[in-house]
């Protein structure tokens, strides 16, 4: 959750700066048009590098609880199965 909501408060700033940039570049009339193309393309980018990181972030939170729930069920003596493993069922589609 943390690495989350510090991905999105990176986000947040660099989409500021590069707006801010790409304003300041276009008022002053240095082919505003390619300076925008530029920064839309920056945001993208940094969007895309955010999302992995939450994504491993997310990831390894779910393979840590995952571990603690296995080990729980170990100590009370239930079966343990690998995490995401589906055994199956009886009933038919």
């Amino acid at each position: 959750m943390f690495i989350g909501i510090l991905a999105r408060q990176a986000a947040h700033a660099a989409i500021t700066g590069v707006v801010g940039v790409a304003i300041v570049n276009a008022v002053k009339g240095s082919g505003g048009r390619n300076v925008v193309k530029k920064a839309a393309v920056g945001v993208a980018e940094l969007g895309l590098r955010s999302a992995r990181v939450a994504e491993a972030g997310a990831e390894n939170v779910r393979l840590a609880a995952a571990d603690v729930m296995a080990e729980a069920k170990q100590r009370v003596g239930g079966e343990v199965k690998a995490p995401g493993v589906h055994t199956g069922n009886d009933h038919q589609h």
